[in-house]
């Protein structure tokens, strides 16, 4: 599984980066592995970077508390979007700073339900739960009162850098970065206000490769485990391996098999 974030410690051992910079939970590691990583850094300040959509509700909590239980001094760091759950993890830190060119959002909690009407309103009770949960640590950041976080959150309100030092969720700005946020439409579950330039076109799985040549007398289960090792190792920023297709018959031996798949891996 990708994992959705690092953990960096000094070579002193005295102060750590932590990266938090994908989507949390589902698509990486449940935050038990995260925590686990982070109860082992015997640091004295913490430096907590941000990029991510959200995720789970559940997995941010625990990330949150466990940074909050930990010893050192954290400081937060936005570098792109702390949005969702993302915004709750970034409150982490007892400073929170945010690059100028970086987003912030919060909005409602949400989720899929199915069952009779007994399940439904049982569903919404805990969502009404899990929504007085982050009320109470954005209270705690801005001194907002909770009728008008309940309106944010209700609007599912996109903050600029400044906006958010003026509401009192970061502390300062920095000088932005060229790491803008960019993430999958798909990434902002839950989310019906997205700017349109902080999503990102989904990554194309590469195309099939046809084998149509005089392969060296190889099968066809030989050469597609060759050009997939080739195609591992020639480009890792592959989203998806691609696609082997070959004849079934066995080729001859007009030309060397390793010319071939040469070639084929310099044009991959």
């Amino acid at each position: 599984m990708r994992k959705w974030y690092e953990i960096k410690a000094a070579a002193d051992n005295s102060s750590a980066e932590v990266y938090i910079y994908d989507y949390i939970g589902y698509y990486g590691v449940e935050a038990k592995a995260f925590i686990d990583e982070l109860n082992d850094l015997d640091v004295t300040s913490i430096d907590l970077r941000i990029n991510t959509p959200g995720g789970s509700v559940f997995e941010g909590n625990a990330i949150y508390n466990a940074l909050k239980r930990h010893k050192a001094k954290i400081t937060t760091y936005i570098d792109g979007i702390a949005a969702s759950m993302g915004s709750i993890i970034a409150l982490a830190g007892e400073k929170v700073v945010i690059a100028e060119n970086a987003m912030y959002m919060i909005h409602n909690p949400w989720t899929s339900a199915y069952g009779d009407a007994r399940d439904l309103r049982k569903t919404a009770e805990t969502l009404d739960k899990l929504r007085e949960s982050m009320l109470n640590i954005y209270h705690a950041k801005t001194g907002i009162e909770e009728d008008a976080l309940v309106a944010m959150l209700d609007e599912e309100t996109w903050l600029t850098a400044s906006e958010c030092v003026e509401q009192g969720f970061a502390d300062e700005t920095v000088e932005g970065v060229s790491a803008a946020a960019s993430f999958e439409k798909d990434k902002f579950k839950g989310c019906k206000r997205v700017p349109e330039q902080l999503v990102s076109e989904p990554k194309q799985a590469a195309p099939a490769i046809q084998i149509n040549g005089d392969l060296g007398g190889a099968s066809a289960e030989q050469i597609a485990a060759a050009l997939s090792k080739l195609i591992s190792e020639s480009d890792q920023s592959l989203e998806q391996p691609a696609a082997i297709e070959a004849e079934p018959e066995v080729f001859n031996h007009r030309t060397p098999l390793y010319e071939r798949l040469t070639e084929i891996a310099e044009r991959t």
